[in-house]
């Protein structure tokens, strides 16, 4: 529809067409298992790390995999500079995410801060998507949970600061989401004092377990 309106707008501009458009039926989610119960699956494994990045951070498998130390951790703030994606099967190293959203900057957890120093090397999470899906399955089965993709680490960090009442605006600029409408439905000025506060919020929930 998209294509054929604009196509109309151009070649009849003075043109009026009345267009109704079926309604998007709402997507049933399944039931996804809680942040408590995916950490205590992951504890003190390989992958613990990349799943925090997901489900606290809301990072993307992308932006996880293109964390290094050399230029992303500044102190105790982590900030996403790069991406790596695959492409025909080979890793590839993009300077910017695919939109200005996602080129975001977070404090650091204590326990995230501990497992990145603990990290040997500068790349932050060495592993491939299949190796973080694999053992990511292979930890919530072991622990008798539903398997859940890893993008599916970042619904959960959404259902989190929707539990938490953070408001939209901060939650968006969090997760990296273009809109509001993108974060609600796929899942203003931001304030330094008050992004702290908020972050503070999120930080004492997930620290009540980790």
């Amino acid at each position: 529809y998209g294509l054929i309106s604009s196509t109309l707008k151009t070649y009849l501009p003075d043109r009026t067409f009345h267009v109704r458009l079926p309604s998007v039926p709402r997507k049933i989610r399944r039931q996804l298992p809680s942040p408590e119960q995916v950490y205590q699956a992951v504890k003190g494994t390989r992958i613990e790390l990349a799943v925090l990045l997901a489900m606290w951070l809301s990072f993307t498998e992308s932006e996880i995999r293109g964390l290094t130390k050399s230029k992303s951790i500044d102190g105790d703030y982590i900030t996403i500079r790069e991406v790596m994606v695959v492409v025909d099967r080979q890793d590839v190293i993009k300077e910017m995410a695919k939109n200005e959203n996602r080129n975001r900057r977070h404090r650091m957890p204590g326990r995230i801060k501990e497992l990145v120093d603990e990290v040997e090397g500068d790349v932050i999470v060495p592993l491939s998507p299949s190796m973080l899906l694999k053992d990511l399955k292979k930890c919530l089965r072991a622990a008798n949970l539903p398997e859940i993709s890893f993008h599916d680490l970042r619904h959960i960090n959404a259902s989190v600061m929707a539990m938490l009442r953070i408001p939209d605006v901060y939650a968006q600029e969090r997760g990296g989401w273009k809109s509001d409408h993108i974060m609600k439905n796929v899942y203003t000025e931001i304030f330094s004092e008050e992004r702290e506060r908020v972050d503070g919020i999120i930080d004492g929930y997930f620290e009540k377990f980790v």
